[in-house]
């Protein structure tokens, strides 16, 4: 399936590595974080920073 934001390109083999030589990783989304996002208030909309807190708590 083709992204429908054409500007999008899937990170090359070489910016992987330069991230990673940086200190930089790929963090994993689990259930916990998925049921850590849902028990927030309605002050926190956006699904995507639900998501990243309950990256940061966890």
């Amino acid at each position: 399936m083709a992204c429908a934001c054409p500007s999008w390109r899937a990170p090359s083999a070489r910016s992987s590595k330069l991230l990673q030589a940086d200190g930089f990783r790929a963090l994993a989304i689990t259930p916990a974080h998925g049921l850590r996002a849902c028990a927030y208030s309605q002050a926190h909309r956006d699904p995507f920073d639900r998501m990243l807190a309950a990256q940061a708590e966890l």
